[in-house]
């Protein structure tokens, strides 16, 4: 995410023209990242690694990125 708001469960998921391509299924604070983070489905035509996003928060959309699992690897 690109701004604090958390993505909440039920929150539609938008391509970057509006569309409604998919929704929220579990969203949080990332302390180890410091952002907030969300998991959802999406079309799988749209499942594509580090593409732009939008999760739709009602009044307004923010841009979001979708990345690969796991989002997060320990350093060694």
């Amino acid at each position: 995410m690109e701004d604090k708001r958390i993505p909440r469960k039920g929150y539609p998921i938008l391509d970057m023209e509006g569309h409604v391509i998919g929704e929220v299924t579990s969203g949080t604070h990332s302390p180890s990242l410091d952002v907030p983070v969300g998991m959802g489905y999406v079309l799988k035509a749209h499942a594509v690694p580090q593409t732009n996003i939008q999760i739709d928060f009602g009044r307004k959309s923010q841009v979001a990125r979708l990345i690969k699992l796991p989002f997060y690897k320990k350093p060694e």
